[in-house]
């Protein structure tokens, strides 16, 4: 489809995608927004949308195109297709209303090329609207800046990933001063004469993978503190938090940078007491977990630009209307905030326990209204609304202030026909984490809320032993920052319900570093690996010099040949019990490992048995044996055959941790 075939499928614009529209032209930052999200969507191949079904830019998407407020879980493929389908509309609308900003074009441009597809289909469109950018006057403060960094020191002292990003910030902050223009972007070449003053090719090609690594390498021998002050995002006064900025912009370079401002920091913190090749590991695995697209491939000068790109779009989105703050200043005491208006500050829950029992909507919001009624009690916070809203949106129920505030009289309270829809230990232990959630607050659970929650722990007939374990979990489950004690919480609570990964998605925790524990007897199990595979190639080389004879030797002769079988035999014996040695170090990790797994929802690994594997050295060493060559190699070969087994259960043990570190779970 050409461009102009985009426009003329304008003419029968879905309606929705109108109202879309209507509303960007109110906006630029909501028109940039939308862009860039469309574009994205557009550029996900059909096998690919149901891996982008729980992305921000998919989720703003479905919920303002596909006209639907139930779960994503319970959409189809021919949903998710449909929903991209509108993402075409509304991209070729906004070329024909001319809503494009240079902005949008930096980020939609790096998009749209990663496929070439979309590129043919869209490429047009993007060139038209960057020719459209009318002529910029030179700017005497950008130009100084320009060529100020070829020799400043702080610029010198850094390696050439970190110059790069040092540069596209300090370009993104000139937008913020003097009234610049952000359509510098588009007309100006200042990005590629810094790079070049800068002894940086604009136009070298790297992927988004190969940047990330690079770039942790380069943050590593630097300094963290340093890279989180080139990476500072500042409105006036205030910093912005990585994890608020996440998401906002559907560009994959830039998210890949805001969440490395966020997980390497974190990583630091979780190995302060590691060594430094360990702190590499895992900081190099926070940053394989946090590009999705590590093939997408950019040139410096574009990747520069996008993210220059999104700090503008950020800082719009974010910074509050003058207008809008004073109204609210002078409302504020007067009315708490509402839930259409919490509903807008939130990314939205991607699953939820209660939708896999299959429970019917007023059963839904049946466990919804008793979260209000016991958990919460008196006037919601906003903490408590939002995840209310969270909660209420991905079971497609009511959760608006009207409602909270009708089940908070306790004229109208009735805890029996709660209980009705309260059934099976499941939903009820899952109602049991989010109450305690709810509930919970600076680490510590509310203690009115704590007896109602037990109270109903009661009715549910749970042992208060059990009761007050399980709570103790959920609060553990609300409020810790330590990865490892949230792993260990779902170990022990995963065999009752799902909800934990609710919590876990709710509160955008990282799991990086959760299972170093585990990862300590790996690591022990890899040193005795080498020292196997070492002494395997030795042994066979020994049994292959201790050849079989034919005829008649002499005595002596015969005597030596004995002897040397004899001390094979040995080394054989020593190599079988080292290779028992390492089945049972192995076996101690995948019995440790196979407790997670189970727990996020991976199948575990079984331990190979040594049954079936005949490994028996020849104790026949006499000169005469014939065979006894042939059957040590044999025995060889098949005690290597089981070493290489219990080496491959471990790498899957290992494989599946570390998927749960990155947030993939079964």
């Amino acid at each position: 489809m050409e461009s102009n075939e985009l426009l003329a499928d304008f003419e029968a614009i879905d309606p929705r995608v109108g109202h879309l529209l209507a509303e960007a032209k109110l906006s630029q930052a909501a028109s940039d927004q939308l862009a860039m999200d469309a574009s994205h969507l557009v550029g996900v191949s059909e096998d690919r949308l149901e891996q982008v079904r729980g992305a921000s830019f998919f989720l703003r998407l479905w919920y303002k195109l596909s006209g639907k407020t139930a779960s994503l879980e319970r959409a189809t493929v021919a949903d998710l297709v449909e929903v991209q389908r509108m993402a075409w509309q509304c991209l070729a609308g906004m070329q024909k209303q001319g809503l494009f900003s240079a902005r949008a074009i930096a980020v939609v441009r790096n998009n749209i090329s990663q496929l070439a597809r979309t590129q043919h289909r869209l490429g047009g469109l993007v060139l038209e609207q960057t020719r459209k950018v009318g002529k910029l006057t030179q700017d005497v403060r950008v130009i100084d800046w320009r060529d100020s960094i070829k020799v400043r020191e702080d610029y010198l002292a850094l390696p050439e990933l970190l110059r790069v990003v040092k540069a596209a910030f300090e370009y993104a902050d000139k937008f913020d001063e003097h009234g610049n223009a952000v359509e510098r972007l588009e007309q100006s070449h200042d990005l590629e004469l810094a790079f070049t003053g800068l002894g940086i090719s604009p136009n070298r090609r790297i992927t988004l993978g190969e940047f990330a690594t690079r770039l942790v390498e380069e943050v590593l021998s630097t300094g963290v503190e340093r890279f989180s002050a080139i990476t500072r995002i500042g409105i006036g006064e205030r910093s912005l938090d990585p994890a608020r900025v996440s998401g906002l912009v559907a560009g994959s370079a830039f998210n890949c940078i805001i969440d490395l401002a966020e997980e390497i920091p974190h990583a630091m913190r979780i190995t302060r007491s590691e060594l430094n090749g360990r702190r590499t590991e895992i900081c190099q695995k926070a940053a394989r977990a946090v590009v999705l697209e590590p093939d997408f491939e950019y040139d410096l000068a574009n990747l520069a630009k996008e993210i220059v790109a999104g700090l503008a779009l950020v800082r719009d989105l974010l910074t509050p209307d003058p207008v809008r703050q004073v109204a609210a200043a002078q409302t504020v005491a007067a009315r708490a905030l509402t839930i259409d208006e919490l509903l807008a500050q939130h990314v939205p829950l991607k699953s939820h326990a209660l939708l896999a029992l299959d429970a019917p909507t007023p059963e839904r919001q049946a466990y919804v209204d008793v979260l209000v009624a016991v958990a919460i009690g008196g006037e919601a916070n906003a903490a408590q609304r939002s995840f209310l809203a969270s909660v209420a949106r991905v079971l497609d129920v009511d959760a608006s202030e009207q409602r909270c505030e009708s089940i908070r009289n306790p004229a109208v309270v009735d805890i029996s026909r709660f209980l009705s829809t309260l059934t099976g230990r499941k939903r009820q232990v899952a109602w049991i984490i989010d109450a305690a959630f709810l509930a919970t607050r600076d680490g510590a659970i509310d203690p009115k809320s704590r007896e109602r929650i037990l109270q109903m722990c009661q009715l549910f007939d749970m042992k208060n032993q059990k009761a007050e374990a399980l709570l103790r979990n959920a609060v553990t489950l609300a409020s810790s920052e330590s990865p490892a004690e949230i792993a260990e919480v779902v170990c022990l609570i995963h065999a009752e319900t799902r909800e934990w990964a609710t919590i876990i998605d709710f509160r955008k925790i990282s799991l990086v570093g959760a299972l170093d524990g585990i990862d300590k007897s790996w690591r022990e199990d890899l040193k005795m690996c080498m020292e196997i595979r070492s002494a395997t190639m030795k042994h066979r080389h020994e049994v292959a010099m201790s050849w079989a004879t034919v005829g008649d030797e002499g005595f002596m002769m015969g005597v030596a040949i004995s002897i040397g079988r004899k001390m094979a035999n040995g080394s054989h014996e020593a190599l079988v019990e080292k290779v028992r040695s390492y089945a049972s170090l192995c076996s101690d990790f995948i019995y440790s490992a196979n407790r997670p797994l189970r727990a996020f929802g991976f199948d575990p690994v079984d331990v190979p048995s040594e049954f079936g594997f005949e490994f028996a050295a020849d104790e026949t060493t006499d000169c005469k044996n014939e065979a006894w060559n042939d059957n040590m190699q044999r025995s060889l070969d098949n005690l290597e055959r089981y070493f290489d087994a219990l080496e491959a259960a471990a790498s899957s043990s290992r494989d599946r941790l570390g998927a749960i570190e990155a947030g993939h779970w079964a």
